[in-house]
């Protein structure tokens, strides 16, 4: 690292990839990585950009989301909260299936034959 007094107000980092790199709209003074190197995250330490943690599968890894959200495709969502429920005694001849909907959500149609 070393000292600048007109810096990027965002430096490189690994979270961030290209988009917002070593962009100087403004001036920031203090510490900064040396060329090569990036922040690992924000406020972190200066790696080398190609040591950087490889996202895997679908961008969440190491990502954080508030209570109440979980990542999905690198993205902090709210996270679906199922319903439950106890179904109560299937009609006389007729049975619950258990299917999983769009959500991941568990539900239990009743399925009756048919009527001749």
């Amino acid at each position: 690292m070393h000292w600048e007094e007109c810096g990027s107000e965002f430096p490189a980092r690994c979270d961030l990839g290209h988009t917002q790199s070593s962009c100087i709209a403004v001036c920031k003074t203090g510490c900064f990585c040396d060329d090569g190197f990036v922040l690992k995250k924000a406020g972190g330490v200066c790696i080398r950009q190609e040591d950087c943690p490889t996202p895997i599968r679908n961008g969440c890894a190491g990502r954080r989301c508030a209570a109440g959200s979980i990542c999905k495709d690198g993205k902090c969502i709210r996270k679906f909260i199922c319903p439950e429920y106890m179904p109560a005694e299937p009609k006389e001849g007729c049975h619950y299936v258990t299917k999983i909907d769009a959500n991941g959500c568990r539900s239990m149609p009743q399925v009756c034959p048919d009527a001749q």
